[in-house]
């Protein structure tokens, strides 16, 4: 399983009528699939990352690629989220209440 934090960019995004953002830390990949699109998000994190780096050392001169990554970041996310509600499983919390 893959662990990720709901930040507020990804509490304020509007995922469907059908999925509810959670407001805390989760596991995610309760499904095949949706570890699969935890896994690409993780990637593209790591791609973002490198970008803000290029940038902030001047190497990269398109700062919309750097907006472009994270919301397709937040857009895998609510993905992953919308898959494990059609799988029919809930997405578990990282801390158990």
């Amino acid at each position: 399983m893959w662990h990720a934090c709901a930040g507020s960019k990804h509490r304020q995004m509007p995922l469907t009528d059908e999925v509810e953002a959670p407001k805390e830390c989760i596991l995610s990949g309760e499904s095949p699939s949706s570890a699969v699109i935890a896994l690409k998000r993780t990637i593209i994190c790591c791609a973002e990352r490198r970008a803000v780096d290029l940038y902030c050392t001047g190497g990269l001169e398109s700062s919309p690629l750097l907006a472009y990554l994270n919301q397709l970041s937040s857009f895998c996310f609510a993905l992953g989220l919308l898959e494990n509600h059609h799988a029919g499983l809930s997405t578990g919390m990282a801390k158990g209440k």
